[in-house]
């Protein structure tokens, strides 16, 4: 052995061993409840969004209903005037004859009894109206609560569809004798297809008065 090879002293192995500190389970508890923070917050912004997405496809669909009962009503409310310009005439004359409608209005057995009655001329004119009313009315769609009553003002309903099977029921009181409020609305009800047969409530909407 020569000089340089005694001088050499070999060192003994050791092993490398990692420890694992506080530091880095903390930091691997932040890094974990972030990945769940920002799951979650994914989550809730696609149900936001889906809702937000919904209401407003709701309100639109309001509108839109909203929009046709009003052309509705305006419809109704021409028919109403034009049922008591048609009563006044029928009044006076003692028949429907010379009348658009005569021919209709002279089938309702009310119109009969009420032009051979010995009442006032005011009164035949009002009686009229009301079975002129739901002559005309029921061909537009309009249901009466009490069609047999004969009298005024006349309680009546209306339909309008919207998108997604649902429909918007308008209540209203009719008096053609009434002025500007011989159409008042009573309320607004948008309900889905098939939801009053199942029994289920509809949803009240402010009518707007």
């Amino acid at each position: 052995m020569n000089r340089g090879e005694k001088g050499i002293r070999l060192k003994p192995k050791r092993n490398i061993q990692f420890s694992v500190g506080w530091s880095s389970i903390l930091m691997i508890f932040v890094v974990l409840c972030l990945t769940a923070f920002g799951i979650l917050s994914y989550l809730t912004a696609g149900s936001d969004y889906k809702l937000s997405e919904k209401t407003a496809q709701n309100e639109q669909d309001y509108y839109d209903m909203l929009r046709q009962s009003e052309k509705k009503l305006q419809a109704i409310d021409a028919a109403v005037l034009q049922a008591r310009s048609d009563a006044e005439h029928a009044s006076v004359s003692g028949s429907c004859d010379g009348l658009a409608d005569g021919g209709d209005y002279s089938k309702v057995s009310a119109v009969q009894t009420a032009l051979k009655s010995s009442e006032p001329p005011a009164d035949k004119c009002r009686a009229c109206c009301a079975a002129f009313l739901q002559t005309r009315l029921s061909k537009q769609g309009v249901t009466f609560s009490n069609p047999s009553a004969g009298t005024l003002p006349v309680s009546a309903e209306f339909s309008v569809a919207g998108d997604r099977n649902r429909r918007m029921r308008v209540s209203l009181v009719i008096d053609p004798f009434a002025g500007k409020e011989r159409c008042r609305v009573i309320s607004r009800e948008v309900t889905a297809s098939g939801q009053e047969q199942a029994g289920e409530s509809a949803l009240d909407l402010w009518s707007g008065n």
